[in-house]
């Protein structure tokens, strides 16, 4: 006769859900949490689910179970008066509950006290939420139709700020409407070009925090840089254009913080030396502003509007044995331009030059011809200065810096110092340009 040992266990078969034997007592335990309200408010309804939960817990945190990507929007605790939504859009990487009241008087999202957001929207799409929601429509509650909400929403609600029209920040279809507002604004050219280029490069389509962390991922300084005022005029024109403000704010703080890219370069003096020899191979209106912007130290912007508007402000100059002083006192945001110093000859040039010029046009002449770029020989006039023994607070009043200490704040001391010191600066220039000729 064949016998045959029994098996204890019957062999395991290959199932989603395995048999596993956990000790009397911690089963009475996990029966007991069950009765409790913070495991309804959990969603655990079942022995399996806090044993799923808690073991699940265990081993990601040791690394042995990866942990799933969390949904931007989850909801629980649903019942007849309402749910909690989890938000993780407000505040990437953090969590954030947002309650949704259901009442007779109408549906409302406590975040953004409205009856139409991505909240409540999203409510609309989980089938377990809908069922609440039909049977209070039924009763007459005054709220959208679960089953046709689209309805409800096509009318205003005057009861709320403007809403998102969705939650993605897509680039190329908002890029026209984009281009409109930023041409309204008093921007430099080269600044709203520098904006629009970056982001048609990237063609940023942003959902999430997340959307926009990656587009930084392994981007220079510099790019990273220029894509971050680029991203931040396009968050500031999807606020204007209607897109919730929380969920701007919420792509607004995933930005990297700036890394104050600085650029450092100072041209040579031969360097110089050799933009001054090409000079003469440029236009003359060129021409003069070149020089203006090596005598001065202007900005571009400055110095082409000097060359412009010359004639109205030749008459307020200050003139002296070498040089000239034009007092400006102009200021853009956050940058100032007090005086204007420059040569005597380059003032002719200036006066003599009836055309009207324009920054982006100087900018690519200085290119086409090999020239120091004008926001380089701005370094290289302070630098220079500062080699000349002239003292720094001059030399910033001079290129219209703020002033840095509280004596410096004396405008009128200033400007005699630096009546006094220029003509060290521009008996430097004499000598430079004597020794290219």
């Amino acid at each position: 006769m064949e016998f045959r040992m029994q098996k204890k266990y019957p062999e395991e078969k290959e199932d989603k859900h395995a048999t596993v034997r956990i000790p009397r007592e911690l089963l009475n335990s996990i029966e007991e949490f069950l009765k409790t309200n913070d495991a309804k408010n959990r969603g655990l309804l079942h022995k399996t689910d806090v044993v799923t939960a808690a073991v699940r817990e265990f081993l990601e945190e040791r690394g042995f179970f990866p942990k799933p990507s969390k949904p931007p929007l989850e909801h629980f605790n649903l019942n007849e008066d309402g749910v909690i939504i989890i938000d993780r859009i407000i505040e990437p990487g953090k969590e954030r509950l947002i309650q949704v009241y259901f009442k007779p008087q109408g549906i409302l999202c406590e975040y953004h006290n409205s009856n139409d957001c991505y909240h409540i929207r999203y409510a609309y799409t989980k089938e377990d939420i809908k069922k609440v929601l039909r049977k209070h429509y039924k009763e007459g509650w005054k709220i959208p139709d679960p089953d046709n909400p689209e309805e409800w929403w096509g009318c205003p609600d005057l009861n709320r700020g403007p809403e998102s029209p969705s939650l993605l920040v897509d680039w190329r279809k908002l890029r026209k409407d984009f281009l409109v507002w930023l041409n309204s604004r008093d921007l430099a050219f080269d600044y709203r070009r520098s904006i629009v280029n970056y982001l048609d490069r990237f063609a940023p389509k942003l959902r999430n925090g997340m959307d926009v962390v990656r587009l930084f991922d392994s981007l220079s300084a510099g790019q990273k840089h220029c894509l971050l005022f680029s991203l931040r005029n396009l968050f500031n024109f999807c606020e204007l254009a209607g897109f919730d403000s929380a969920f701007i704010d919420g792509l607004r703080k995933a930005l990297p913080k700036d890394s104050r890219f600085v650029d450092s370069y100072v041209p040579s003096e031969e360097v110089v030396r050799q933009s001054i020899g090409k000079l003469r191979r440029i236009p003359a209106k060129y021409k003069a502003v070149y020089r203006l912007l090596l005598e001065s130290g202007l900005r571009l912007r400055e110095a082409v509007r000097l060359s412009n508007e010359f004639h109205e402000l030749y008459e307020k100059s200050e003139m002296y044995e070498r040089f000239v002083c034009v007092p400006l006192f102009w200021v853009r945001a956050s940058k100032k331009s007090f005086y204007a110093y420059f040569m005597r000859e380059t003032a002719k040039m200036l006066w003599n030059n009836g055309e009207k010029l324009s920054a982006d046009a100087t900018s690519k002449v200085c290119r086409r011809y090999g020239l120091v770029a004008p926001k380089y020989l701005r370094k290289f006039v302070f630098h220079k200065m500062l080699e000349l023994e002239i003292p720094e607070g001059v030399a910033d009043f001079i290129q219209g810096r703020a002033p840095k200490t509280v004596g410096e704040r004396h405008y009128a001391n200033l400007k005699r110092l630096a009546d006094k010191y220029y003509p060290k600066y521009a008996e430097y220039l004499e000598r430079l340009r004597n020794s290219v000729l």
